[in-house]
């Protein structure tokens, strides 16, 4: 499946089919997110029912900690 993430092409398998499946394949699973699906912010208790298809627009931005 061809997306784009944050500006980059990107292809991912096939066999993830939601928001929640790409936050675990991204490895930002218990990080802070916001994301952005086609220009639209997802609600993150929206995530796990939200499907992703080819050709979707995804911005990803999530918040690191430091002192």
């Amino acid at each position: 499946m061809q997306l784009t993430i944050n500006g980059q092409p990107y292809t991912l398998d096939g066999s993830i089919s939601t928001i929640d499946g790409l936050i675990h394949h991204l490895n930002l699973t218990g990080k802070m997110v916001i994301i952005e699906q086609n220009r639209q912010i997802v609600e993150r208790t929206a995530y796990q029912n939200t499907p992703i298809q080819t050709g979707d627009s995804f911005e990803i931005v999530h918040f690191v900690g430091g002192g």
